[in-house]
This record gives structure tokens, sequence and C-alpha cells, in this order.
């Protein structure tokens, strides 16, 4: 999704967050998740440090979860949990990156990790140095911590006649047929945004030309853009869930749609937003949505604090949240975004 280049000077809270590996909770970025001795209950946000576009990925040992980088500390961040309460420190993913990459960092955005066999395998976001635009990369691991490495010699999608390409995401539906989704980024240089999708193979090598779904920004509440699709399978339907409008305001917030195919056509389901401001959490968005160890549903998504939005002054920090989602009579909901201690996701 659409980024500014990220300020090279963090607050204290992360330097503590990224330079110790402390058990001290202020220290590891998640003051909130363990406020009380009740550890089946987690408190949003689970980090208030910046940790946009979170992706979780459960692994034989706990969880994972992964975020954009920030510049000066890492390319792509990932965290570490046993049992989705105490998180350890963030640490580097991707430490190298490929020659047709510029050295600037604050330019890797939006991973998403799937295990292939015994290897892990990594999508993000990264600047094309020659054309100037941001498109996608592929990256492989031999663990899910990393590092991953990235051997690539050009971009693996650029879609540089409509802007380039971001926010990949890899779905892999119960006839075991896997696909790739992502979105033009249009809004980056003055053309529609739409989102994509394509069928892949077992490494995400693309099976035919990316297809329009049809999802684009067309309520009034989506603003210029739609984006960071992402994708899951219920009772033979597919929705797909992605984040609208302008992703440094209270007014990004996350939408849904539904199909009878991973290739659509796409029903867009939110009159109004499934996800939205409210209270202190401010313009949630860069949504993914998980499985716990009982197949509950999760969405995993970052939020500014209200009277704190987008990056400069008093703002820095999109934190990292999860809620419960349901689907009830075919309809996607959530009670979110919450504040409260929530039931953590069942981990075994």
């Amino acid at each position: 999704m659409p980024k500014i280049l990220f300020r090279l000077f963090l607050s204290l809270s992360l330097a503590l967050l990224v330079g110790c590996s402390s058990s001290s909770d202020d220290q590891n970025g998640n003051p909130n998740s363990m406020s009380d001795n009740d550890k089946s209950t987690i408190t949003n946000p689970l980090w208030e440090a910046d940790f946009p576009d979170p992706h979780v990925l459960r692994s034989g040992d706990g969880w994972y979860a992964y975020a954009t980088g920030n510049p000066g500390y890492y390319n792509i961040g990932v965290a570490f949990s046993s049992d989705f309460n105490s998180w350890g420190a963030v640490t580097e993913a991707l430490p190298d990156r490929p020659s047709w990459q510029p050295i600037t960092q604050g330019l890797t955005w939006a991973p998403d990790i799937s295990k292939i066999g015994d290897r892990y395998l990594m999508f993000y976001v990264a600047r094309h140095e020659s054309s100037g635009l941001q498109c996608l990369s592929r990256a492989w691991a031999n663990s899910p911590e990393g590092p991953f490495v990235d051997n690539s010699k050009a971009p693996f999608i650029c879609q540089s006649e409509i802007g380039g390409t971001i926010d990949p995401h890899i779905f892999v539906a119960s006839n075991g047929k896997k696909y790739m989704y992502f979105k033009n980024d249009g809004n980056a240089v003055g053309v529609e945004t739409k989102i994509w999708v394509a069928a892949v193979d077992e490494d995400g090598d693309l099976l035919q030309d990316p297809v329009d779904t049809g999802l684009r920004n067309f309520r009034s509440w989506h603003g210029a853009v739609v984006e960071a699709p992402s994708v899951f399978e219920y009772q033979g339907k597919f929705y797909l869930t992605y984040s609208a409008n302008d992703y440094g305001s209270e007014y990004y917030a996350i939408g849904w749609a539904v199909s009878d195919s991973p290739l659509g056509p796409w029903q867009d389901k939110s009159i109004e937003p499934l996800l939205s401001t409210v209270g202190v959490v401010a313009g949630p968005g860069g949504q993914q949505i998980f499985l716990d160890d009982d197949s509950n549903l999760w969405i995993a998504y970052h939020a500014w604090t209200y009277g704190k939005v987008g990056y400069g002054g008093a703002g820095n920090a999109r934190s990292f949240r999860v809620d419960p989602v349901e689907i009830i009579k075919g309809e996607l909901t959530t009670k979110g975004p919450s504040v409260a201690p929530i039931k953590k996701p069942v981990t075994r």
C-alpha cells in the first residue's frame, strides 16, 4: 500500500523495542498484552510502536508476526511469540536485498509469508531503482524468522504501465490450487487502481496473466484507492478483505467482498466499512485474515492512535492489533476495533 519514507529517528519506545531483548513488556514493545495475570486474554494494541501491514504466520513452535520495514532498523521486521501473549523483540527478516533495489531503506513493504515444504516463501514490495516504481519481489528462508534471501535480478512482478505492483497475498484454496492477489499502484501515478489475481504454482510463479477482480474504489468511503487484498475460504464461498482511502488518515478503513470463485467475479459487500475509526483507534488497515488453532477467524491489522495520525509530529506509529471475526448468515462481522481485553487466539 502507498507509504512515505519513514523517519530515520523513531521514538524511544521503538529504539528499545529493536535494540533490546529484555523480557520487560515496556522494552519488548507490547505493554498491553501482559497487563494482568490472565494469559487467556490480550489487549490491543499488541505493539504500540510502528508495526505496519502485519502478517501473522502460525508455525510449529508458535506465532510469527511480520511487518513493513523501518529505516535504520530493518527491511522487513519479524517478532515471535510462543503463546500470543509475550512477544520477543523485532528482528531483521531480510538482511540483504538485490542490486536492482536502492540502498535506501523504508521502501520495503507488506510482507506475505507462507510455508512451502520445509522452506518459507516471502513476497514483499520493493522499489525498482531504474524505474522508480514499487514492485513485487520474492525471497526464501529455511526458518520462519529468516534470514530470507532474495537473489533476484529484477522485480518478480511490476505492472509498469499502470504504476507498478504492490500488496502481494498468497491464498491456497481447499482444493489445493494457489492464487496470488495484488494491487497495481495506480494512485502513485494518477491512473485507476485495481485489485488483480492470478493462479500460481507451488513457488508462486504465475500460471496465467493477471485477471482484474473488478474491485476498485466506487463507494464514498473508498476515497481514491482500494488495496491490501487478503482472501480466505469459508463453507464454499471466498471472502476478500481490502483496505481503502488514504492510509495516512483517519479515513482509512477495511471492507470486504464475496465470490463463488477465487478468480471472481467479486461482490463488494461493504456499504459501510468492516473496520473503521472508532474512539482512539484511527485508520485501521493493512489487514490479513488468519486462523487460530481451533480454526477461529482473526483479522490482523494496523491502526494509528486518534490525534496522532500520520508520520511526523506526534504520530509515527501504526500499531499492531488483532480482533476475532465471524461469518453470520454469509456476512463478515467483527466487534472490533477492540481496546478492552479479549480472549486471545487459541494456541495448542
